[in-house]
């Protein structure tokens, strides 16, 4: 099990309206930069998906994912995410939180429990 903190941040939509972005929104443009001819078919694909869904349904303070989801949704950062959201500290942030989360008992985790960076 690999804890993410769930962190939020203030931000504005195309429009220039104030809104508020979150891991979760980080971890949905990164599967949805997965181009059409690479989207990963069969069974055990679609379980995977399903763990994912379900791990961000229930995410609060975080997002737990199983290792082999954690391990998918890393090497899709790698592959497929947009340099240019490297512009953004915010994105870039939760992105090296992903990259760089390990087990459960990982300081990241640790942090977020002690309410640093993350919003309820």
């Amino acid at each position: 099990m690999v804890k993410i903190p769930n962190r939020k941040w203030a931000s504005k939509d195309l429009d220039g309206k104030d809104t508020e972005d979150n891991t979760v929104n980080v971890i949905m443009m990164a599967i949805d930069s997965v181009p059409p001819e690479a989207m990963p078919r069969g069974f055990q694909k679609t379980l995977t998906y399903s763990r994912i869904a379900k791990a961000i349904k229930n995410a609060k303070k975080f997002i737990e994912f199983e290792n082999a989801e954690h391990d998918y949704i890393k090497q899709i950062i790698k592959d497929y995410f947009p340099a240019t959201f490297g512009m953004n500290k915010n994105v870039m942030k939760v992105v090296e939180e992903i990259m760089e989360a390990k087990e459960e008992n990982n300081k990241l985790a640790k942090e977020a429990e002690q309410g640093v960076g993350v919003k309820e």
